[in-house]
C-alpha cells in the first residue's frame, strides 16, 4: 500500500498487476495527484491572501471558484465580465519604465499582450508609492475590487469629462454677502469722520491750554494722549481699509466665478427670499472649536394605534419608522412607517400643547386642593364651604374646555397622510418647505402639500420599488431611485421623468442633489457613485473605490467634495474635480444612514448610523463670500486690541513720567490707566491663541450617543442648529449602551 502525504487527499493504491504496468501507472496517478494537490493548495492560499485586502475582493475570489473548466468561461458571468474589462493599476512612470523595459529585452510579447487588452495603467509622476492610503488618494484601488460594478473599463473615459462645479450666480448669499460689505464700507467713513471731527475739536482745547501758564503741563500731556489717540485711529482706519479691500476682492473673485443657470430654475419668491436673509442674519458660525447644539427628535410610537392592548402594540412593533426627515426651519418632521403611512408633525404645535398639558396637570392639583379643604370645611361646618364648592365647579369647567383645547391641538399638530400602498422609503421637503415628496415600495413618488394637509400628484415609471426621493435646492425638480436600476429626474408639473439615468449594475439605494443642481448623484448597491449631467443626461463621475454598498450621501457646500457612508460604517470623502478619494473616516460600527455638512464654510461633518451615535469630524473649509468678510474682520479686531494695548502702554508711561516730575498731582490718574490697560493686553494674546489654534481635517471631535434609538436622519438648518432623530426601539438583554 501506498498513499499521498498530502492532507489534501488520501489515496490507497493496492498492486494486482506486473509490476512494469504498475510503474506506469504509478507515475501518471502520481502526477494526477501531485497537480490536484497544488492547485488546491495554490487556490486556497490565493483566496485567503487576496480576500484579506477587502471584502470585494473577497466575494469575487468567491466567485471565481467556481470556473473549474474551459466551458465555465462562457457561462459563468463573472468571468464573462472579468474577460472584457479593464483593470487599473496605478504605478509611477519611473516603475512603469522600468517594467516595459524588462519585457520588451526579454521578448514577453504574451504577457505584453495580456496587458495591452486587460490592464489600464495610471502613472503619476514621483517616487513608487509603497503604501497606496499613504498617497492623498493614489490608493483609492486598494480598498477595491477587479470589476467594481462591471463599470472599471468606463472609469477613466467617464472621469476625464471636464466639469462646472461653482455655485449659481445672483445667490441670496453672495448678495446678502455684498450687503454686508457695503455696510461695513459706511461703518467704516462714519468712523473716519467721526475721528476727523474729534481730532479738529480737541485742537483749540490744546492752544488754550498751553496759554494758561500753570497749566501748561497738563495741556501738553491732553495734547500728548489727543494726538496718540488719534494715531492709534488712523493706523486703525487704515488697517481695516485694507482687510475691506482684501475680502471685497476676494469675493470679487468668487462671485465671478459663478457660473450662470443652464437649465430652467424658478426664482426664490419674496418670502423666501426674506426668510434666507433671517436665517443668514442668525447663522452661528461653527468649526472644531465651537461645536453646535443639537436638537434630538425621539418617535416613540409606530403606529397610528394609542398602545392601550395588545394589537395595537402588534401593530406598532410591525409598523416601524422607516424614513424622516424635517424642514429647513425645523417647524415640520415627516416620518415615513413601514405600514405605507406617513406622520406630518408641526413641532410648534406640539410645543404650545405641552405647555398647555402642563397647565391642566396644574389646575387638577389646584382642584384636588380645593376639593379637600372643601370637604374639611363641610365636616367643620364652617360659611366658607359653599364658595369653595362654586371655585371647584369653575375649575371643572375650566379643564373641560383646555381639555377641548388639547383634543383641537392635537388634531391639527399630527397629521396622517395616506396613499401610498408599501413601505415609505424616502421623505424630503421643498426647498420652500410648501411641498412633501415621498417614495415607496409600491414603485411610486408621491407629491403632498403641508398647508393643505393632502396628497397633490403620484409620480409612476420605476418598475420595482423607489428607495430614495430628494428635493432640488432650486426649482420644483426632484430625483428618485430605485430597484429598477435607474435613477429619474421629475417635475412637479409633468407626470413623467424628465430624465432617465441608466448604467448601474443593481438597484438605486440613495440619490442627493449638487448644491448648483446641475448634477445629481446616485449610489448603488453595485458599489458605485455615480455623477449625472442634469442638462444632458449623461454620467460624468463613476466613482469605484466602495467597500460596501452606499447607504448616505452629503455635499459640500461649495460643492467640490462628496461624502459617502456605506453599510460598513465607513465614511468615504471624494474630490469630484478628480474623482479621487482623499480621507476615509471611521468610528460607526454599522450603516451611516443619514450625513450633513455645516452651513457657511462647512468645516463639520455630522453622520448618523444604525449603531445609535451621532458622530462630528472636522472638515477643510470651503469658500464662503460671507465668510471671507468675517475672516477679515476677525484679523482687524485682533489688531485693534494690540494697538489699543499698545496705546494704552504709552499713555500710561506718558502718565507716570509727568507724575515723576510732580505735574499731575497725587498720581492716582496715572495708576488707574496703568491697570486698565492690563486686562486688554491679556484678552488680546487669548483671542490670538484661539484663533491662531489650527485643527487637522478629518478628524472625529465628537461622539452623542444614544441608548435606544438609531439615528436615522441628521442635517443642519441653515442657523447651524445639528437636527437628528430615529425611533425607539427596544434593545435585547445585555446589548444597551
Amino acid at each position: 500500500h501506498t498513499g499521498c502525504s498530502s492532507s489534501l487527499c488520501n489515496v490507497r493504491i493496492v498492486i494486482k498487476q506486473p509490476l512494469h504496468l504498475w510503474h506506469q501507472k504509478w507515475s501518471r496517478l502520481f502526477s494526477a495527484c501531485t497537480r490536484l494537490c497544488v492547485q488546491l493548495l495554490c487556490r486556497r492560499r490565493f483566496v485567503e491572501v487576496g480576500g484579506r485586502q477587502s471584502s470585494i475582493r473577497a466575494q469575487e475570489l468567491q466567485e471565481l471558484q467556481s470556473v473549474a473548466v474551459a466551458q465555465h468561461l462562457d457561462v459563468n458571468p463573472f468571468a464573462r465580465a472579468a474577460r472584457t474589462s479593464r483593470s487599473s493599476v496605478v504605478m509611477s512612470s519611473y516603475a512603469f519604465e522600468l517594467l516595459m523595459h524588462f519585457l520588451q529585452s526579454s521578448k514577453q510579447w504574451l504577457i505584453l499582450g495580456v496587458i495591452n487588452q486587460h490592464v489600464r495603467f495610471e502613472l503619476h509622476e514621483g517616487l513608487p508609492l509603497l503604501d497606496g492610503s499613504a498617497a492623498g488618494g493614489a490608493g483609492d484601488e486598494a480598498g477595491t475590487g477587479l470589476l467594481q460594478g462591471r463599470a472599471g473599463a468606463d472609469a477613466g473615459a467617464i472621469n476625464a469629462t471636464i466639469l462646472d462645479l461653482g455655485l449659481l450666480r445672483d445667490g441670496i448669499e453672495d448678495a446678502y454677502a455684498q450687503q454686508k460689505m457695503q455696510e461695513e464700507e459706511e461703518k467704516l467713513t462714519k468712523q473716519a469722520a467721526a475721528t476727523t471731527a474729534i481730532a479738529a475739536s480737541a485742537d483749540p482745547f490744546t492752544d488754550f491750554m498751553e496759554v494758561d501758564g500753570s497749566n501748561a503741563a497738563g495741556g501738553g500731556a491732553v495734547s500728548s494722549a489727543a494726538q496718540q489717540a488719534a494715531a492709534t485711529a488712523k493706523r486703525l482706519r487704515a488697517v481695516k481699509e485694507r482687510a475691506l479691500a482684501v475680502a471685497r476682492a476676494k469675493q470679487r473673485d468668487m462671485i465671478d466665478s459663478r457660473r450662470p443657470p443652464a437649465i430652467p430654475l424658478l426664482p426664490p419668491h419674496d418670502k423666501l427670499r426674506k426668510a434666507t436673509q433671517d436665517d443668514l442674519d442668525a447663522r452661528v458660525n461653527v468649526s472644531p472649536l465651537d461645536l453646535p447644539s443639537c436638537c434630538f427628535f425621539t418617535i416613540l410610537n409606530s403606529s397610528s394605534g394609542s398602545g392601550r392592548n395588545g394589537q395595537a402594540a402588534a401593530a406598532a412593533a410591525a409598523a416601524g419608522l422607516t424614513a424622516m426627515t424635517t424642514s429647513r426651519d425645523a417647524k415640520l418632521l415627516a416620518a415615513g412607517f413601514a405600514d405605507s403611512s406617513i406622520k406630518l408633525y408641526n413641532m410648534a404645535l406640539l410645543g404650545k400643547q405641552r405647555g398647555r398639558l402642563k397647565d391642566k396637570l396644574e389646575r387638577r392639583a389646584g382642584r384636588e386642593e380645593r376639593e379637600a379643604a372643601a370637604a374639611a370645611a363641610k365636616r367643620q361646618k364652617g360659611g366658607g364651604g359653599q364658595q369653595q364648592q362654586q371655585d371647584v365647579m369653575d375649575v371643572d369647567m375650566e379643564e373641560e374646555e383646555l381639555q377641548d383645547e388639547l383634543e383641537d391641538m392635537s388634531s391639527q399638530a399630527v397629521t396622517r397622510l395616506a396613499g401610498h400602498a408599501g413601505s415609505i422609503t424616502g421623505l424630503d421637503f421643498s426647498v420652500d418647505q410648501h411641498l412633501l415628496f415621498s417614495s415607496s415600495t409600491d414603485g411610486t413618488v408621491r407629491l403632498w402639500s403641508t398647508e393643505l394637509r393632502r396628497g397633490l400628484a403620484a409620480f409612476r415609471g420605476h418598475v420595482y420599488p423607489v428607495w430614495d426621493v430628494a428635493a432640488c435646492p432650486h426649482g420644483t425638480y426632484l430625483l428618485s431611485g430605485g430597484s429598477d436600476r435607474t435613477a429619474r429626474l421629475w417635475s412637479t408639473e409633468y407626470a413623467r421623468p424628465l430624465r432617465i439615468f441608466p448604467g448601474h449594475q443593481s438597484d438605486v439605494d440613495v440619490v442627493g442633489w449638487h448644491p448648483n443642481s446641475h448634477y445629481a448623484a446616485s449610489g448603488s448597491s453595485d458599489r458605485t457613485v455615480r455623477l449625472w449631467d442634469v442638462a444632458s443626461g449623461s454620467c460624468v463621475r463613476l466613482l469605484t473605490a466602495q467597500t460596501s454598498c452606499p447607504t448616505s450621501l452629503a455635499f459640500s457646500p461649495d460643492g467640490r467634495q462628496l461624502a459617502v457612508g456605506t453599510e460598513e460604517g465607513i465614511v468615504a470623502v471624494y474630490d469630484i474635480g478628480s474623482a479621487r478619494r482623499i480621507a476615509l473616516l471611521e468610528g460607526h460600527h454599522g450603516a451611516v444612514w443619514s450625513m450633513s455638512y455645516s452651513q457657511g464654510c462647512g468645516s463639520l461633518l455630522a453622520t448618523g448610523g444604525a449603531d445609535r451615535t451621532l458622530r462630528l469630524y472636522s472638515m477643510p473649509r470651503c469658500e464662503n463670500a460671507l465668510q471671507v468678510l468675517a475672516d477679515e474682520l476677525a484679523v482687524v479686531g485682533s489688531s485693534s486690541s494690540d494697538a489699543q494695548h499698545a496705546g494704552s502702554t504709552a499713555a500710561a508711561g506718558a502718565a507716570a513720567a509727568e507724575t515723576a516730575k510732580g505735574t499731575t498731582g497725587t498720581g492716582t490718574p496715572g495708576g488707574v490707566s496703568g491697570s486698565s490697560a492690563r486686562p486688554v493686553g491679556t484678552g488680546g494674546a487669548a483671542t490670538g491663541h484661539v484663533g491662531h489654534h489650527t485643527w487637522q481635517p478629518y478628524q472625529q471631535l465628537r461622539t452623542l450617543s444614544t441608548r435606544a434609538t438609531p439615528v436615522v436622519h441628521v442635517t443642519f438648518t441653515p442657523r447651524n442648529l445639528l437636527l437628528a432623530g430615529g425611533p425607539w426601539t427596544l434593545l435585547a438583554p445585555g446589548k444597551g449602551h
